[in-house]
């Protein structure tokens, strides 16, 4: 979507998750693109890519994109 928008998404610093491998190959672009902007965060140096995604970590990220 922010690269629809004209936004570089490509030239971010790269995320340091300690899990991180563990996201799949296509995603890690995003990843790092939304970490950089402050929209995810992440928990003690974790972004746990196969965890749940829930309601609420949706209504998070949808206000932290404003």
């Amino acid at each position: 979507m922010f690269k629809a928008m004209g936004e570089d998404v490509d030239n971010v610093p790269a995320a340091n998750y300690s899990d991180i491998g563990l996201a799949a190959s296509w995603a890690i672009d995003g990843i790092n693109y939304c970490t950089a902007k402050g929209i995810v965060q992440g928990s003690n140096g974790y972004f746990d890519p196969e965890g749940p995604f829930t309601r609420q970590s949706g209504i998070l990220i949808f206000d932290n994109m404003g």
